[in-house]
């Protein structure tokens, strides 16, 4: 439990142009979570948004991406660097989700659901206790632009414990499963072949991955078709430009031959 001191409650502020999802919102945290968040304010636009965060100094963020005036990522672009940590309250469709999930941003749909919002706050409260923001080590506008489609998507964001990687796309290599956990293999700025495990399954980057070049080549493997060097056809595996060799299913391995050639 994170307190910033004995007395104190972690500070949530709540920022959204429509005032019955405010008003849920509050009720939801106030019924339904520990105790230990208090909501000390409640801002319909960004305007009021600022004045507050520099008067109540939150812990924590509630910010409906999607306002009428000005948007959450421009209005963090425009007041950062942050200081608190972020729960962004969206209603967008499944892309936006896409770019929500591979950066890594803590988030809740619309309508708010209980069991959302209680994994959220727990993810949030394990970061006070570890004093870490890394939502600022990236560039709102720049996730924005992929929300909204302007841009693709070329990152994913790691992390394992305290340790944080944001790694392009084309430099991942592959995903190993490992039981609830995940096998990240990747090339670093330096050409250094790094590996990092996180706390997600496999199953949850299948298809968030799949429209980006990737493909599920056996029950434990994802990988980067652009890293594909060769394919031994009588073993049934795939070399990558590193060496690195890795099995295809049987049941795959057509499908995956085919993929390759439409790639191509």
């Amino acid at each position: 439990m994170y307190y910033r001191n004995r007395m104190n409650k972690i500070k949530a502020l709540l920022v959204d142009d429509e005032v019955d999802a405010c008003d849920n919102l509050k009720e939801l945290i106030e019924g339904f979570t520990d105790n230990d968040i208090e909501v000390v304010g409640i801002a319909y636009s960004t305007k009021d948004a600022e004045a507050l965060i520099k008067e109540l100094t939150p812990d924590i963020l509630f910010l409906d991406i999607n306002m009428h005036v000005e948007s959450a990522f421009d209005f963090l672009t425009r007041i950062g660097p942050v200081n608190f940590e972020i729960v962004f309250v969206t209603a967008y469709d499944q892309y936006a989700m896409k770019a929500l999930k591979l950066n890594a941003i803590d988030y809740i749909l619309k309508p708010v659901a209980i069991d959302e919002l209680q994994l959220a706050l727990h993810k949030i409260k394990n970061r006070l206790q570890l004093k870490q923001n890394y939502i600022s080590r990236k560039t709102y506008e720049d996730i924005s632009d992929q929300i909204s489609g302007k841009k693709s998507i070329k990152n994913i964001c790691l992390k394992e414990n305290n340790r944080l990687e944001i790694v392009p796309l084309e430099q991942l290599h592959f995903i190993e499963a490992m039981g609830p956990y995940s096998k990240f293999v990747y090339t670093t700025e330096g050409f250094e072949i790094q590996s990092m495990v996180v706390c997600t399954p496999v199953s949850y980057y299948e298809d968030l991955l799949f429209p980006l070049n990737f493909y599920r080549i056996h029950k434990s493997y994802i990988v980067n078709a652009a890293q594909v060097e060769k394919v031994i056809n009588d073993k049934q595996i795939v070399v990558l430009k590193s060496g690195e060799q890795l099995p295809v299913s049987r049941r795959r391995f057509h499908e995956f031959i085919l993929y390759l050639k439409e790639q191509s």
